[in-house]
């Protein structure tokens, strides 16, 4: 029997760049803990009737149209990623999801830039105070494999 290769959720990273030039570099946000990466493809819809049978049931052909991104994440609030979080809502930034396989060896990444559409911190009492953030792709999201 051959078993695939899988990734534990904690060997996959949100991570913020920091905006620098020429090489920005990244940083895992830390205390999230729930990551998750959607990718979108809107369509284009065309009805196609048969020439030689008009009663035929027409057939749908869709031509690919724009692709979009989002990522969430969710996790405990932590204070020293505050301030880094609240610049990143304030306007767009790069960011990154990052999958790791041994050690710090990256398997696959996606980069692109990104605004923080959600921002929401939470607190019950007796409980950690929680964090969730909605990013939005804006424009193209980088798919890397090394």
């Amino acid at each position: 029997m051959t078993y695939p290769t899988t990734v534990k959720g904690t060997k996959v990273a949100l991570q913020l760049g920091d905006g620098a030039s020429p090489t920005e570099v990244f940083t895992t946000v830390c205390g999230i803990t729930t990551k998750g990466l959607q990718r979108t493809r809107a369509v284009n819809d065309a009805v196609v009737w048969d020439c030689t049978d008009p009663d035929a049931p027409p057939i749908t052909e869709r031509d690919m149209a724009a692709g979009d991104w989002s990522i969430s994440g969710s996790g405990q609030a932590v204070v020293a990623e505050l301030d880094r979080i609240e610049e990143a809502y304030e306007a767009p930034a790069n960011w990154r999801i990052v999958f790791f396989g041994a050690g710090t060896t990256i398997v696959r990444s996606y980069t692109g830039n990104a605004i923080m559409t959600d921002l929401n911190l939470g607190a019950v009492n007796g409980e950690k105070a929680t964090i969730s953030i909605t990013l939005s792709g804006n424009g193209e999201l980088v798919t890397d494999t090394p």
